[in-house]
């Protein structure tokens, strides 16, 4: 394929279109020499005179009027591609998003988070998937458009922003004997336990704080879900480790009382990541702070543990 140069492009629209040199180069804000010389270029770059003498003037050839059309619409087109896109409007915008994020958050934060979608954009919709070991390749291949979690070793690929902390606080049916009393390390260890892990993984942190004080933890049962283990728990005297914001939308002090946990336990820092790619995009920008929005406007009214 023969290079060519660009630049000639408009010089030889303005050329064809003109039919003179001097009008062409005003056109163009060159001079006239500068113009002439570009003329030679093109005749030779296109392989055609382009412009021949007729008179005084000059008369355009048979090649030179189908590549004054063929140019008109190129340039027109690159013109198009160059310009600045047209400013977002969301109530414009008609898309679905896939959300990679666990229960709690999805019970948190879907419902505030749809009502600022509904009032913004309204043809927009959101696809929610359990969060998964596979979440950054599903940002990575396109899967998702966003994950929330808690997530470590982050490549400088994935763009992140801190979301919420969350706390873990222990959970009792309301009418447990316990309920309401100060719940010590001995009273928890001597509980019934429902632990909550996607990995069938029993003994956590806490198991490791119990054993420093010569306790061991009864563990019932190992669940999936929190809402599992929660349900669970309203309907036994079984206990368990929830998220705080999750027992506030799962229910009352007339179905269940929250407890401080008696060890210390590390807070869970939840943020939103996405793919560098999305990172300047209008509609997945406006997508992030509609999230961030939903954040501040969520239910801040909770359970507060004894």
């Amino acid at each position: 394929m023969q290079s060519i140069d660009l630049n000639l492009l408009p010089i030889a629209q303005a050329l064809l279109a003109e039919r003179s040199v001097t009008r062409a180069a005003a056109r163009l804000h060159l001079s006239v020499p500068a113009t002439s010389r570009a003329l030679d270029r093109c005749r030779h770059a296109f392989g055609d005179p382009l412009l021949v003498r007729a008179g005084r003037g000059l008369a355009i050839t048979p090649r030179g009027a189908e590549l004054l059309t063929e140019l008109d619409g190129t340039l027109e087109s690159i013109a198009r591609t160059l310009q600045r896109p047209t400013e977002f409007d969301p109530r414009r915008h008609r898309a679905t998003y896939t959300i990679r994020a666990n229960e709690v958050i999805v019970a948190i934060l879907a419902g505030p988070w749809l009502e600022i979608i509904a009032r913004q954009a309204p043809d927009v919709r959101l696809r929610f998937e359990n969060e998964s070991t596979d979440d950054i390749e599903a940002l990575r291949g396109g899967d998702a458009s966003i994950a929330i979690g808690s997530y470590g070793g982050l490549t400088e690929e994935m763009h992140h922003q801190p979301l919420v902390e969350e706390h873990l606080v222990g959970m009792l049916r309301a009418g447990h004997p316990l309920a309401g009393k100060r719940i010590t390390p001995t009273r928890f260890a001597a509980l019934r336990h429902v632990v909550t892990s996607r990995r069938g993984i029993a003994r956590g942190p806490i198991d490791e704080l119990l054993e420093e004080r010569g306790l061991r933890r009864d563990i019932a049962a190992v669940v999936p879900s929190f809402s599992a283990a929660v349900g669970m728990c309203v309907t036994s005297d079984l206990t368990t480790l929830a998220p705080r914001r999750l027992l506030t939308v799962m229910g009352g002090p007339s179905t269940m009382v929250p407890f401080t946990p008696p060890l210390p336990l590390p807070v869970v820092k939840v943020e939103v990541i996405w793919h560098r790619r999305h990172h300047h995009d209008p509609p997945h920008q406006w997508l992030r702070r509609s999230l961030l929005d939903a954040v501040s406007h969520a239910d801040t009214v909770e359970l507060r543990p004894t």
